[in-house]
């Protein structure tokens, strides 16, 4: 190392510790759709996480092949808002709400990525999710052309063509 490098090395040292200083720390978690199922338990999950002094949590917002968010995009394309399990309400802003009340900030976390369907969770669906039902070209398939993915635990996953622009 040169004596001019080693002269720079306590500046960069310090610059480097400011820039510390200013980044929070993020201490995160995920919080899965069975702790959404209510609004009171969604509450008594973010003061879980609160109490145990994480700062921010992933919501689970796509799970089993429908958005956990009031969804135009979802709407449009199935004529479904949102997860049918959860009556119609919007709980990503609900988690949202009470996050903010005990100062944790919220991010979104898309459950299997590209997974648009399970089997084993199809309330009035064709069986392989709506967005298939809307959109069956979209099915991701296997070069043998198979499209259904088994699971650990039972049921097969299907998912969407990553490959095709309207996915």
């Amino acid at each position: 190392m040169t004596r001019r490098a080693l002269a720079l090395l306590p500046l960069l040292t310090f610059a480097l510790a400011a820039w510390a200083q200013q980044s929070p720390e993020i201490r995160g978690v995920w919080a899965d759709r069975t702790s959404l199922v209510t609004r009171e338990e969604i509450c008594a999950t973010l003061r879980t996480i609160a109490e145990a002094n994480f700062n921010t949590v992933h919501v689970n917002v796509w799970s089993r092949g429908y958005p956990l968010w009031l969804s135009e995009v979802f709407r449009r394309e199935t004529g479904i808002d949102v997860d049918p399990g959860f009556g119609g309400r919007d709980v990503l802003w609900e988690a949202i709400e009470e996050a903010q009340a005990v100062g944790i900030v919220v991010g979104p976390w898309f459950e299997y990525g590209f997974g648009g369907g399970w089997s084993g969770y199809r309330p009035g669906t064709g069986g392989r999710g709506p967005i298939f039902d809307a959109h069956p070209e979209w099915l991701a398939c296997t070069r043998s052309g198979e499209v259904r993915f088994p699971i650990a635990g039972g049921g097969d996953l299907f998912w969407m063509a990553h490959t095709r622009p309207e996915v």
